[in-house]
This record gives C-alpha cells, structure tokens and sequence, in this order.
C-alpha cells in the first residue's frame, strides 16, 4: 500500500493503521499481547512484563483459563507465569475475582529450580514466597509479616508486585497503593553455584499465584501500569511493615 500514490486523508489514516499493524506482527512478543488481550493492551501493557499462567509450571490440580489470565484449583496448589525473571525491573498485578479467604488466595515469587514444589501452599517452603488476605506474607513456612492491616486485600482489589531484581527487593501494592514488602530481607538474585555439577547459573524467577479451592480465582491484569511512589510514602509503609513484621511481633512479645 503506498501512501504517496493514494494520497488523501482517509488513505493516511490506513497507512497509519497498516504501519500499527505491522509493528505489532514483526514483534512477537507485542502479537502474543495483542491476541491474547486485544487492541487496547497495545497503549497500556508493559510487554516485558506480560505473562500468562502455564500449564506446564503449575500445580496438578490447577485450573487455567483458555487464555491463560485466570487461574483457580480444586486442591491447594500453586500456579506459576510461563516467563521467567532474573534481572531488571519488573510489575504484574491480579484482581482478586473471589472473595479471598485467609490465606486460600496467595499472591507471590517462586524460585525455578528442580526443587521447587507446585503442590501446597504458596509460602511454605524455601523456594516461595505467599502474601495473602489477611495480610500476612509466609516464606518456608514461617511468617515474615502477620496481620499487617495495610497489606491486607479483599475481593475486586488489584494486587500487584514490584519486583527488582537487580537488588532483590520486593514491593507489594494493592490498588496501586505500595503497602509493603514481600521478603524481610533482599531475596536472593545474580548466581548460584552448583557444586556437584561444577556450574553457575542464575537465580530465576517465576511470578506465582497459590489457590486452594475451586471458589477461589484470580485473573492477571494486563493492563496494569508501574505505580508510583514517594520518598514521604516509603517512609510510612516502612514504618507500618516493621511493626508486623516478624522481627516487629516477637520484640512485642
């Protein structure tokens, strides 16, 4: 189509949208966004962070939507993001659907390793980190962060994390709103050495969502946006974070 030779308003007006069209099929990951989510998401997704539930990283009883952004389970299981994360800067959210229980709905970080278990609760082990209703955060099975009224979620809020993992530093926002951090401390990023096979690799990541009934189901926004923050805004949150943190309740008790 040349626009020279067609040279009115309306034949400007396709060439524009024949160019937006091309530019979204000669990217693939901006075509996989586009057929998953439509046209909007073309103006509002953040491509690198776009990801969809994957049958292949999920728990035995966990149920996905065709399109791959709603997730639910008959048993208590954990589903993970078919993207994995490593380095840089990176923001998801998941509107909670249901009514999100105690700790029936967690919202999350696994570490992608051969020892990761998708069966159980999200927070439980080692390698997974939970943030649930309650506002609690449970990391190998202990709790980081319990009862923090500000981190606690309900049903239609939009829970989401900022992960930065060049520092190993994990935000949690709900509503847009940063209300704490995921981990006490920095979670672990750059490499990790395997002895026994004589090899480094790096420490990856897979965004993870933990549901625990077939009631209970979530869909991944994609049409969140990086939220921001201030220096006036961390200050609070940290303050609030410390107090029911772990280390913030057992000094109480």
């Amino acid at each position: 189509y040349q626009r020279r030779v067609h040279g009115c308003l309306e034949s400007s007006e396709r060439f524009k949208l024949i160019s937006e069209a091309y530019d979204v099929l000669k990217d693939p990951c901006k075509r996989r966004v586009y057929d998953i989510c439509g046209p909007k998401s073309m103006t509002t997704t953040r491509f690198e962070d776009f990801f969809v539930f994957d049958r292949q990283y999920s728990g035995k009883s966990i149920i996905i939507s065709d399109n791959g952004l709603t997730i639910s389970s008959n048993q208590v299981s954990i589903g993970c993001s078919d993207l994995l994360f490593h380095k840089g800067y990176h923001y998801w959210e998941v509107i909670i659907n249901t009514h999100p229980g105690v700790g029936a709905v967690r919202v999350g970080l696994a570490i992608a390793d051969d020892k990761l278990s998708l069966e159980g609760p999200l927070g439980h082990d080692v390698n997974t980190w939970g943030w649930f209703a309650s506002g609690t955060v449970e990391h190998d099975g202990k709790y980081i962060v319990h009862n923090n009224p500000s981190m606690a979620f309900q049903q239609g809020d939009r829970v989401g994390l900022y992960c930065d993992f060049n520092n190993g530093e994990v935000r949690c926002y709900c509503n847009g709103k940063w209300v704490g951090r995921l981990s006490q401390e920095r979670i672990p990023v750059g490499y990790s050495v395997q002895k026994a096979k004589l090899k480094c690799t790096f420490i990856q990541y897979r965004a993870a969502v933990g549901i625990s009934h077939s009631h209970y189901n979530v869909t991944i926004d994609s049409l969140a946006r990086l939220p921001d923050w201030t220096t006036k805004m961390e200050t609070k949150v940290f303050a609030d974070w410390k107090k029911y943190s772990r280390q913030g309740w057992e000094q109480t008790n």
